[in-house]
């Protein structure tokens, strides 16, 4: 078994718009699958649920090239794609500009 280290981190805090709660929580559910499926430098991912209506997607990568390669893949494409429709502030301004990145200092997984 390959121990996987992480380095990096991202963190977005998104709001759905009044009634598309479930159906962001629905996009961002398929989302694991996405991510899960096709990026292998993508080591950790939630989306969590912090209130009725705001989300907080978590990440972690092995290094700035699998951020990268994180969001330029399918399940950011899917968010993009319906973020006008599900999300305050659309894609720009609801997702890009709510994206904070971290460095990892310490941690473990089991």
């Amino acid at each position: 078994m390959t121990r996987l280290h992480s380095t990096k981190a991202t963190a977005i805090k998104i709001e759905a718009l009044p009634g598309q709660e479930e159906d962001l929580a629905t996009l961002l559910n398929q989302a694991s699958v996405l991510v899960s499926d096709n990026e292998p430098a993508t080591h950790v991912w939630y989306a969590l649920r912090l209130s009725k209506n705001t989300f907080m997607i978590f990440d972690t990568f092995s290094d700035e090239s699998g951020r990268a390669a994180h969001f330029a893949g399918k399940a950011a494409s899917a968010l993009k794609e319906h973020s006008e429709r599900l999300i305050v502030g659309g894609w720009e301004k609801g997702v890009v500009a709510n994206i904070e990145n971290y460095d990892i200092i310490s941690g473990f997984s089991r």
